[in-house]
């Protein structure tokens, strides 16, 4: 049987998912873009790929990590690590090519949402504990 400690960290895997689907639904709806199932897949699959190689690595799967105040670093190091991967697959999926400023806004949203996510993650530990 499966531990709390894991569950959770299966609440924090499924978090950072739909926290990236959402960074890529408000991505589309800041360009106006029409709905499209692919191009949505296309941004949002690759990004939790790139996503799941990093955090592992950087400790962010957790359940029980360090508090945000302490780790913050971490969320911005994988951002780093793991959109630029997200966007060359993108690439490759929809052929068009990379531009940089894509990557440099998407690693800034990313960012941003994920660090959005951890203060509610943290919120949800101090309750349960």
């Amino acid at each position: 049987m499966k531990s709390n400690q894991n569950d959770y960290s299966n609440i924090l895997i499924i978090g950072d998912f739909l926290t990236f689907l959402i960074v890529t639904l408000i991505g589309f709806a800041n360009h106006n873009s029409q709905f499209d199932l692919l191009r949505v897949l296309a941004n949002w699959l690759p990004l939790c790929l790139a996503w799941g190689m990093a955090a592992p690595m950087l400790g962010l799967w957790n359940a029980k990590q360090l508090p945000l105040q302490k780790s913050w670093w971490r969320l911005i190091w994988a951002a780093i690590l793991s959109v630029p991967l997200a966007v060359v697959i993108r690439g490759f999926i929809l052929n068009t090519p990379t531009i940089g400023i894509f990557v440099l806004v998407m690693v800034a949203f990313s960012i941003l949402g994920m660090l959005i996510w951890r203060l509610v993650w943290q919120l949800f530990l101090r309750r349960k504990s």
